[in-house]
């Protein structure tokens, strides 16, 4: 017996397996098992996309476009916006969490994590990627 934890995701998490050849396609492919009380089940084609929230992926691929980069972010700040400067560090999506080095705000403390689900643009303008929040994080 095997046992392994996994965090939530935002996504869909495959398990690679080897297929052993007795009809059809026999070599590497991804299976998608779902935990259902004591049992699991796998996740056919046809069910994939319900599993998937298409803002989200869009948000951590545009997100990874941008590491390195210098980034501002844009976020619900009491009755206005705030804006944060910074380098974007890192992005994990397991944790739904990207990460923003070097900001600028004195009261930063130099890095400051902002939650991936938030995203609802990633643009370029001005030299700069602008990332915009529909809200806040504490």
């Amino acid at each position: 017996m095997v046992a392994i934890n996994v965090w939530p995701h935002p996504g869909v998490v495959g398990v690679r397996t080897t297929a052993a050849k007795q009809s059809g396609y026999g070599g590497d492919a991804w299976v998608y098992p779902v935990r259902t009380g004591v049992d699991a089940s796998y996740i056919i084609p046809e069910q994939l996309p319900m599993f998937m929230d298409p803002r989200i992926r869009r948000a951590a691929v545009m997100l990874h476009g941008t590491v390195g980069s210098q980034v501002v972010v844009r976020a619900p700040w009491g009755s206005g916006y705030r804006d944060m400067r910074g380098k974007m560090d890192s992005i994990d999506e397991g944790k739904n969490t990207f990460w923003l080095a070097e900001v600028t705000q004195p009261d930063s403390g130099g890095s400051q994590s902002f939650p991936i689900d938030a995203v609802r643009t990633v643009y370029w303008a001005n030299s700069a990627w602008r990332i915009s929040l529909d809200r806040f994080w504490d």
